[in-house]
């Protein structure tokens, strides 16, 4: 599968072939065929679904690893984006294009899966990357980001001026407490020549799709039937007896 943003249209039409394909001899299917909601098909085995992909949710984790390679020293169209807007954040930048606005909609999910290694931190978000500390700075201080002259401000551009030239004004007894906080946790990040490195949270090495792809999908018992369907030497299952064991 390519990594370019499907229609919601487009997605549906397909949709629609899939679920004749499944419960239908036809091109066409109609509800009363369906001896599921199709939410429940595109679940995984394991908490009882039939695994078939949802495809929104791939073409957007697919979309995701495109991201990452951003921060791949092997990626060519990486090296060619930083080239072209060295010394500028990414993160605001309306420059380039409309296909990297569906991109930039999903920097949360990769910030929320990988954190940084900070470098130059040219390529790091200062309050929403995972760079220094378990959390990033926007979940740790809540309130002083609230302040924040520039939420989208990189690691280097932080640095590069005064700590309060970062925030307004005036700030709330909150705030002032949590920018002592911030004083001190910063007293001890120093920035290289080298180029910032993200990885995954969860595992080292790069972003796999399967892995983007299950931590957008909903939070499910396990079903106790799903090894006895799925893992045995019988013939592979129809999608009636499937839903037929999973259910007892």
């Amino acid at each position: 599968m390519s990594a370019l943003l499907l229609l919601k249209g487009t997605i549906e039409a397909f949709d629609k072939k899939r679920r004749a394909f499944l419960w239908s001899e036809n091109d066409y299917c109609s509800a009363s065929s369906c001896l599921v909601v199709w939410d429940t098909v595109c679940t995984a085995k394991d908490v009882g679904g039939l695994g078939i992909k949802n495809m929104h949710d791939q073409k957007c984790a697919l979309l995701v690893k495109r991201l990452h390679h951003l921060h791949s020293v092997d990626s060519s169209w990486g090296r060619w984006i930083w080239q072209e807007h060295s010394g500028s954040s990414l993160f605001c930048d309306n420059q380039l294009g409309p296909h990297w606005e569906s991109l930039a909609t999903l920097l949360p999910v990769l910030q929320r899966l990988t954190r940084v290694q900070v470098g130059d931190g040219t390529r790091t978000s200062f309050w929403k990357d995972c760079w220094c500390g378990p959390n990033s700075f926007k979940d740790h201080f809540a309130t002083l980001f609230s302040h924040a002259l520039d939420g989208e401000a990189t690691v280097v551009m932080f640095l590069s001026r005064p700590i309060e030239d970062n925030f307004a004004p005036r700030l709330s007894s909150m705030a002032e407490s949590q920018l002592l906080q911030l004083r001190e946790v910063l007293q001890d990040v120093c920035l290289s020549a080298s180029t910032d490195l993200r990885t995954p949270r969860d595992a080292p090495g790069i972003l796999r799709t399967k892995s983007v792809y299950s931590s957008s999908q909903q939070t499910l018992p396990l079903c106790k039937n799903w090894h006895f369907i799925w893992d045995n030497r019988a013939p592979p299952p129809t999608p009636h007896s499937i839903l037929r064991l999973a259910s007892c």
